[in-house]
This record gives C-alpha cells, structure tokens and sequence, in this order.
C-alpha cells in the first residue's frame, strides 16, 4: 500500500542503513554495541553498560548506534557516563546533545563540561545550558567571556546573548574587543544593534526587556563603550554615547 506523505516523513532511519554509513572500520563497532545495547536492554548489566562506554572510547563514531537507541532505558546512563569519564571529543559533544534532547540532567553536569580541552564539546554544553542561564552562578558566563581561549569565550556570550538587553549590550561591548575577528564583528554587530534600539522607539519595541540602566549600569557601560570605540566606529559609537549622555 502506498504511503501517503506524512507518514513517510516520520520513518525514522533504519539503524543497519546508519551503521552501513559509517566511513572505514566503524561499521563493526557499531554492530558490537548494537550487540550491546540488545544484551544490555535484556538483562539491564552493567558490566555491558560499561563495556559499550570503552567501546565508545575506541570508537567514537559508533556513537550513532546509541543515537538510534536514545530512548532505551539504559542509554541515558551510558550517555552521562560518557561525559563524566570523558571517553573522547566526539562521543562527548554527542553525548551531550543527547542528554540534552532526552532531559536527562541538570545544569551541573554541562557546565562542569564549559572548559572542555574539545571545542565541540564546549560549543555543545552552552549549547545544552541556554534553557538554564537562570540557575547558573552569577558570575559563571562572565569568567566565561574573558577566558583565554576562544571557544570558551564565545561560549560565554552565548549564554549571556539570551539576557535582557543590557546583559547583551555589555556582553557585547567586551566582544567587541576580542582579537579573534568573528569574536569581535558579532560583538559589533550585537552593540550596533542594541545601540540602535536604545535611540529609537520603533526598534526599542522588538526588545524583550527595557534598556534602562542604573547610574552605576551606565558608567560602566560608557566605560565598556569607551574602551570598544574604535573597534565600533563613529556612527555605533555617537549612538551609544547620545543614548548614555540623556
């Protein structure tokens, strides 16, 4: 019988086909933790849950078997012992995701992964904490966005980008400064943005949230503009310094 659109749009993947994908020698890995994951959701041992995590650490592009099983009991335990013991780059960045998809742990066990030596792990974990910006410490995003490395930082700006505007605009604002170019023109043209919204009514209404600093909020945003000046030229800089001089 032939089926009609949506249900075709809903099959998912056959698990052989994506094993099949799998480029050199991950194909037999994948079909040892299939193997695995069939002994593991029969007899729930965690001898074989372990067993697929070492596996994992030699052969991390087996990780999509476990992606087709994400919703097996026993693969959110074998996903949060994958980011605990670090096995390797990419079973943890995939990890991660995963977790994140399946609600399967808190803000903790991410940010714990933030200075990552990966960067795809880093880049995955903020990418995971954005729903929970609201129970990270204070000061955490912040540390963050002065980090020595860049991935770090860009990870800090993506959890301080969903803020209210002044988070954003002061965020921005030390962006803007960064040496690593991309860091610095998505730093430019958030302020620029921003700096828009905060003298114009009509662009002020697509914010969600005011733009109205405090006397200490806006000494040290005119300090931070101060500081980012060059790098924002004359027009984002004239809008910024109109706007804190009212």
């Amino acid at each position: 019988m032939r089926r009609r659109w949506w249900q075709r749009t809903r099959q998912e993947p056959p698990v052989a086909q994506a094993v099949a994908d799998v480029p050199g020698g991950g194909a037999e890995a994948c079909d040892r933790l299939l193997t695995l994951l069939a002994e593991l959701d029969a007899a729930g041992d965690e001898e074989r849950g372990r067993a697929a995590v070492q596996l994992l650490a030699t052969a991390p592009e087996a990780v999509v078997a476990v992606d087709h099983h994400a919703k097996r009991s026993h693969v959110s335990a074998i996903y949060l012992q994958i980011m605990a013991e670090r096995t390797g780059p990419i079973p943890v960045a995939l990890s991660v995701r995963a977790v994140a998809r399946l609600g399967g742990a808190g803000p903790d066990r991410f940010a714990a992964l933030l200075r990552d030596p990966a960067a795809a792990v880093v880049r995955d974990a903020a990418t995971a904490l954005r729903p929970f910006t609201g129970r990270l410490p204070d000061r955490l995003p912040w540390d963050l966005l002065t980090d020595g490395r860049p991935e770090v930082r860009r990870a800090g700006y993506r959890l301080l980008n969903g803020g209210p505007p002044l988070v954003r605009l002061r965020a921005a604002l030390t962006l803007a400064i960064d040496p690593v170019p991309d860091l610095a023109r998505r730093g430019h043209a958030d302020a620029t943005y921003l700096a828009r919204a905060a003298t114009d009514a009509w662009a002020r209404r697509r914010l969600d949230g005011e733009l109205t600093p405090t006397a200490a909020e806006r000494a040290d945003l005119d300090l931070l503009a101060a500081r980012a000046a060059e790098r924002l030229g004359e027009r984002t800089s004239g809008l910024l310094r109109e706007w804190l001089s009212r």
